[in-house]
């Protein structure tokens, strides 16, 4: 059994006798991080312009030949409670409008890093730096080794780049507190917002039915404010044996191989 596979590496693998792939519709998110420590990060209309001009047909399509789910929304769209505010459709012409409304009719530069041992990343950098550029961002890609780039992201010293991640858990208040919290443990962008924090800090004791509309208050703030460039949810990826039966994924990003056994 192997883990972690590319998209290509997926399709080649499913046309092989004795081989099963496992291609599941997860909880794994791509986001663009767009660090509010430096400018013009910080600007919310600039993160709305980003969202606009995200090109999540042509990298669910192009990249990851279709085993991704387009999304531009602020947690995994299989938990409950998710609910797609159909905010950010392509747009290039709105996007230009929220940078002139933003102090930047010319645009702007900066960098945008990414993981070299992610397969598809440097495909989906070059097709977000030539998108981005026909509204006048222009990005220089810079390409790190896994190690040094998420320590890069989590020390808060990138101005730009791109972040795979997951929630382990499907619930609403503990996967909007994780990216959108001032202090949420994968907040590596440094977003804050005051009626967010209070939101979640008031929705995390509320139980019952109370529990998803009590917290998609905040959702729809996050969405409004784009904390984060939301561009697709990859698909989880494995092939193993024909030999092997009761593999099984689960939200933690794994498999129980107590589960598992080998048949004849």
């Amino acid at each position: 059994m192997i883990e972690g596979l590319s998209p290509e590496d997926a399709i080649s693998l499913s046309k092989k006798a004795g081989v099963h792939v496992a291609a599941v519709r997860g909880n794994q998110s791509l986001w663009f991080e767009m660090n509010n420590l430096f400018k013009p990060w910080n600007n919310p209309k600039v993160r709305q312009a980003i969202n606009y001009a995200i090109p999540r047909t042509a990298i669910v399509n192009q990249v990851y030949r279709g085993l991704a789910h387009e999304w531009a929304g602020v947690m995994p769209s299989v938990y409950p409670g998710y609910k797609d505010f159909h905010q950010y459709n392509f747009d290039l012409a709105k996007a230009k409008k929220l940078l002139v409304a933003a102090g930047y009719p010319k645009g702007f530069k900066d960098v945008l890093a990414y993981n070299a041992g992610d397969p598809v990343q440097a495909n989906i950098a070059v097709l977000l730096q030539t998108t981005l550029k026909q509204i006048g961002v222009n990005l220089t890609l810079q390409q790190q080794p896994p190690g040094p780039y998420s320590d890069l992201i989590q020390s808060h010293r990138f101005h730009a780049g791109l972040w795979i991640d997951f929630p382990i858990e499907p619930d609403i208040n503990y996967d909007l507190t994780l990216a959108n919290e001032t202090n949420g443990a994968v907040n590596y962008q440094k977003f804050t917002n005051a009626q967010v924090d209070a939101l979640l800090v008031k929705c995390r004791s509320v139980v019952g039915s109370k529990r998803v509309p009590c917290n998609q208050q905040a959702a729809k703030i996050i969405s409004d404010q784009a904390s984060l460039g939301w561009i697709a949810e990859p698909y989880y990826l494995s092939a193993m044996s024909d030999k092997l039966a009761g593999w099984g994924w689960d939200t933690a990003q794994y498999y129980r191989v107590a589960d598992m056994k080998f048949i004849k």
